[in-house]
C-alpha cells in the first residue's frame, strides 16, 4: 500500500487520502474496508504530529490512476501495431 495523494479541503477540516493498493484484487476491498475504519486511529497517531489546532477529517479513496494509465498505454499500443 502507498499513499498516492493527498487533498485537503479549503477549510482544513478534511483530507482525502487516495491510497494505492499491491494486492490481489479479491482482496482490495477488504484492505480498503480495514483502512478506512481505523481512519479515527490514524487521525489520533496524526496528531501530535501535525501542528494544527484540528487535524482533519481522513477519508480515504482508492487511487486508481495507474490503471487509468495502464488502459491509455494499451490503446495508444493497439492504435500503433
Amino acid at each position: 500500500m502507498s499513499v498516492s495523494s493527498v487533498d485537503i479541503s479549503s477549510d482544513l477540516k478534511y483530507a482525502k487520502v487516495f491510497l494505492s493498493l499491491f494486492c490481489p484484487k479479491k482482496n482490495e476491498e477488504e484492505v480498503f474496508s480495514a483502512i478506512s475504519s481505523a481512519s479515527g486511529y490514524i487521525k489520533k497517531l496524526l496528531a501530535p504530529m501535525v501542528k494544527m489546532r484540528n487535524v482533519p477529517q481522513i477519508v480515504f479513496d482508492v487511487d486508481t490512476s495507474a490503471e487509468y494509465s495502464e488502459k491509455i498505454n494499451k490503446i495508444l499500443k493497439d492504435i500503433i501495431d
